[in-house]
C-alpha cells in the first residue's frame, strides 16, 4: 500500500498533496476514507495559502472583507476538527474496538490549537477596530502553527490507510453520516461558501470534480446563489465559485489603485 507524501513546509505556505499518492488500486473503505479527507485538507491548504499570500497585500478598504474571510477560515477548521473528536473517531473507535485508535490525530490537534486560539483572536480584535489591522502580524502567527498544522494535515490520511479488516459497508455508513452531519452543521451562505472558492476541480486533470459529492441541481445552487450572498467575502478565494484557479484578488495586478 502506498502512502501519501510529505509535505513541504515553504514560505508558510503548503502543497495541496497529490491525492493519487493514495490510490491503493483498492476500492475499500481505507482508500475511501484517506482520499476524501485529503480533498478536505487540500481545501483548508488553499484558503490558508489564500490567506497567507494576500494578508501583506490587502488595502485597508478591504481590511473589513477579508477578516471575516480568513475568521471564516477559523470557523471551518473548527467545525472539521471538533466534529472529528466529537463524532467521527469515537462513533470509528468503538465500531473498530480499538479504543485510543485516533489519540495521534488528537494529539496533532492539540499542537496547533493554541496557535488557532492567537489567530481568531487576532482576527477577532481586528475585526472591532479593522483600521488596525496588520497582515504582517497575522502572518506572523499563521508562522507559530503553521508547522503544526500542516503535520496533522499529512498525517490523518495516512492513518486511514491503515484502517483494514473491517466490514466496509458499515464503516463507510458512519463515515457519510459523519460528512452530513458537519455539511448540515454550517451555513451555506456565511462558511460553507470560502470551500466552494478554495475547492480546486482542475486538480489532478479534473479527476476530483465532483468533490464534495452532492446532487448537481443542489451544489449548482450552493455555489452560484447562496454563496454570492456575499461575494464581498469570498472574493480573496484560490479559486472561482465553479472551481477555476484564479489569481486572488489582492495579488492581482492593479490590486488597491
Amino acid at each position: 500500500m502506498s502512502v501519501i507524501t510529505q509535505v513541504r513546509l515553504d514560505l508558510g505556505c503548503l502543497q495541496p498533496t497529490s491525492v493519487s499518492k493514495l490510490t491503493t488500486g483498492k476500492d475499500d473503505f481505507a482508500t475511501y476514507a484517506a482520499q476524501d479527507m485529503a480533498l478536505v485538507h487540500n481545501t483548508l491548504v488553499r484558503c490558508w495559502n489564500s490567506i497567507y499570500k494576500q494578508a501583506p497585500h490587502v488595502v485597508e478598504k478591504d481590511y473589513p472583507d477579508f477578516i471575516v474571510y480568513a475568521l471564516t477560515w477559523h470557523r471551518i477548521v473548527e467545525i472539521h476538527h471538533d466534529g472529528e473528536e466529537q463524532d467521527l473517531y469515537p462513533k470509528m473507535e468503538k465500531f473498530m474496538a480499538k479504543p485510543g485508535f485516533f489519540s495521534a490525530a488528537v494529539d496533532e490537534h492539540k499542537a496547533f490549537h493554541d496557535g488557532l486560539d492567537r489567530y481568531k483572536a487576532y482576527l477577532v480584535e481586528s475585526k472591532a477596530k479593522p483600521s488596525e489591522f496588520s497582515g504582517k502580524k497575522l502572518v506572523e502567527i499563521m508562522d507559530s502553527f503553521g508547522e503544526a498544522l500542516f503535520t496533522h494535515l499529512n498525517a490523518e490520511p495516512t492513518l486511514l490507510l491503515t484502517i483494514q479488516g473491517f466490514d466496509d459497508v458499515a464503516l463507510r455508513k458512519i463515515w457519510d453520516d459523519h460528512v452530513k452531519m458537519v455539511l448540515g452543521g454550517a451555513s451555506p451562505i456565511t462558511e460553507i461558501p470560502i470551500v466552494w472558492v478554495n475547492c480546486d476541480s482542475t486538480f489532478e486533470d479534473g479527476k476530483w470534480a465532483h468533490f464534495p459529492p452532492m446532487p448537481a441541481p443542489v451544489k449548482f445552487v450552493m455555489r452560484h446563489v447562496a454563496a454570492r450572498w456575499h461575494n464581498q467575502y469570498w472574493r480573496f478565494g484560490s479559486t472561482t465559485y465553479g472551481g477555476q484557479p484564479q489569481v486572488p484578488l489582492a495579488l492581482r495586478e492593479g490590486y488597491g489603485k
